[in-house]
C-alpha cells in the first residue's frame, strides 16, 4: 500500500477545501497594496515669481562711493571716460572739480612693470594666466628694470588697468599703444598713471 501523501495544513481534510486560515492568508497576499492618498495641494497660494524691473541705466552711485573697491574703480573709470554726464555726477559725489581730480590723479606715484620676452599681440589676460592674478604681475615684475624694453603701454592704477585685460598689446581702440614718457593722463581711464613695459619679440 502506498503511503498517504502528507496532509496539507492549508486544506481542510474533511471537506478537501482550503481552510479559512489559508483563504485569509491568500487574500492578504493577493490584495494589492492600497497607495496612500495623494497629498492634497496646499490651499495657500504660492508666491508668484518676482517680475524683473524694466531695464534701466546702471546706477554708478554705489561705485562712486566705494572708490577703494577694485571693481568699483574699474566701473567708474570706464563710465568716467565713456558716458556723458558721469563726470559731473562724479565730481558732485566727491565734492571735487575736474582740475582737482586730475591733480590728485597725476600725483599718484608711477609704477613700472617689466614683462620679459612678450610676443607681439599678447593680451594682458594671457599674462595673467602666466603670473597669476593681476597683483602678482605687478609685485613680481616691478624690479626687473634691467631688461631692455622696446614698447610700453601706459595704464592707470593696478585696479583700473584691469579694464584693458582683453585689449591686445599691439593695439588699443585702433590706435598705437606706445605712449611717450611724460604723458600726463591715462587715455583709458584717467585715474593716475601705470606703466607696463613689454620686451616684445616677433
Amino acid at each position: 500500500m502506498e503511503p498517504a501523501p502528507p496532509s496539507d495544513p492549508n486544506i481542510d481534510q474533511a471537506s478537501n477545501c482550503p481552510s479559512a486560515s489559508a483563504a485569509t492568508t491568500q487574500s492578504q497576499t493577493e490584495t494589492p497594496a492600497i497607495p496612500p492618498p495623494s497629498q492634497a495641494p496646499s490651499t495657500s497660494a504660492d508666491p508668484s515669481p518676482a517680475i524683473p524691473p524694466p531695464a534701466q541705466a546702471p546706477d554708478i552711485s554705489e561705485s562712486i562711493s566705494r572708490l577703494t573697491d577694485v571693481e568699483a574703480r574699474a566701473i567708474l573709470a570706464r563710465a568716467y571716460k565713456n558716458h556723458p554726464g558721469v563726470r559731473d555726477l562724479f565730481h558732485q559725489a566727491t565734492n571735487t572739480t575736474e582740475a582737482e581730480f586730475r591733480e590728485e590723479a597725476l600725483s599718484v606715484e608711477r609704477r613700472r612693470v617689466i614683462v620679459h620676452n612678450t610676443p607681439a599681440g599678447t593680451r594682458l589676460s594671457d599674462l595673467e594666466a602666466c603670473f597669476g592674478i593681476f597683483g602678482p604681475i605687478i609685485d613680481a615684475q616691478i624690479r626687473l628694470t634691467q631688461f631692455h624694453t622696446v614698447a610700453f603701454v601706459l595704464f592707470a592704477h593696478p585696479e583700473c588697468a584691469a579694464l584693458a585685460v582683453q585689449v591686445p598689446i599691439a593695439n588699443v581702440n585702433g590706435a598705437d599703444v606706445q605712449i611717450h614718457p611724460g604723458t600726463d593722463s591715462c587715455e583709458l581711464c584717467r585715474i593716475g598713471q601705470f606703466e607696463f613695459y613689454f620686451n616684445l619679440i616677433g
